[in-house]
């Protein structure tokens, strides 16, 4: 079974670090990444990439609709490594992320013991 890795991008300023991070795990072929995208994430990845969310999709094993509260990847059946937050604001896990879409999946995560990760742009 593949490893599995939840990467949440947010409306925070550095887009092309979430970018990067699901262009370098497309060329791990024993790990899986599921997206979850922000409405304010899909504005600024195309502001500072001209990409779209769809374009960012296609880099993804599968994409979670972050409105979904019932998404796989929110329950704690779904077996994860973690989750990454990219790029994250230092004031706000996840800047751009309303609590309950960003909350939900990183819970299951921390209570089975999986780990989080934020990356903010410097």
């Amino acid at each position: 079974m593949k490893k599995r890795l939840v990467v949440g991008l947010s409306g925070a300023s550095g887009a092309i670090l979430c970018v990067s991070l699901l262009e370098a795990m497309r060329r791990e072929k024993d790990w899986e990444v599921h997206l979850v995208t922000s409405e304010a994430g899909e504005r600024v990845l195309h502001e500072e990439t001209g990409m779209s969310g769809t374009d960012l999709a296609g880099l993804a094993f599968r994409t979670h609709d972050i409105g979904n509260i019932g998404a796989a990847i929110a329950s704690g059946t779904f077996e994860t490594e973690g989750m990454a937050v990219v790029p994250c604001s230092m004031k706000k896990p996840g800047g751009g992320f309303p609590p309950r879409s960003f909350i939900k999946p990183t819970a299951p995560a921390k209570r089975e013991g999986g780990r989080m990760w934020g990356r903010r742009a410097s």
